[in-house]
C-alpha cells in the first residue's frame, strides 16, 4: 500500500497548484459498502464475494463501476491534526489514516471528480467525503 507524503486536506473543487492525486479518508467498512454498492450494479446476477475479497478487490470494482482512471487504498501520515472520522484510522499505525485514491490529474485544467460521483460516495458512506490532495507521492 503506497505511503503518501506531503497532504493537504481540501475540498473540490482543484485547488491552484500541480496536485497528482485526490481521494478521501475511508474506514474499513465505508470500502466494503463502496465495494459492495458497485459491484453489485456492476455484476449483476453474480454472487457476492467474503468480506475480506470484497475489500482486496473493492478498488478494481469501484473502479470498473464509477468509471475511474485510478482507485487504490493508500495510508498517509498528516504532518498536523485533521479532522477525521476515528474509524477511518489505520488501527495498527498510530496516526495513519486509511484512504480510497479515486481520481489522477493529468491536465493543469482538468476538474476532478465529477459531481456525480460526489453524490454517490456521500450517499453510499453517509457522510460528505473529506478530499485529501497529494502533490508529492513518494513513489512516483
Amino acid at each position: 500500500m503506497p505511503q503518501l507524503k506531503r497532504i493537504v486536506l481540501a475540498l473540490p473543487p482543484r485547488v491552484p497548484g500541480f496536485l497528482h492525486l485526490f481521494g478521501f479518508a475511508v474506514s474499513r467498512e465505508e470500502l466494503f459498502q463502496l465495494s459492495l454498492f458497485a459491484f453489485k450494479r456492476h455484476y449483476r446476477g453474480y454472487r457476492c464475494p467474503e468480506y475480506d475479497s470484497m475489500i482486496n478487490n473493492g478498488p478494481g470494482y469501484i473502479a470498473d463501476y464509477f468509471r475511474l482512471p485510478v482507485c487504490f487504498p493508500a495510508i498517509i501520515q498528516p504532518g498536523e491534526k485533521v479532522d477525521v472520522p476515528s474509524d477511518c484510522y489505520h488501527p495498527l499505525e498510530p496516526g495513519a489514516v486509511r484512504l480510497l485514491v479515486v481520481w489522477q490529474s493529468c491536465e493543469p485544467g482538468q476538474t476532478c471528480p465529477y459531481p456525480w460521483h460526489l453524490r454517490l460516495f456521500e450517499e453510499i458512506i453517509g457522510r460528505p467525503p473529506r478530499w485529501w490532495l497529494d502533490d508529492a507521492p513518494e513513489w512516483a
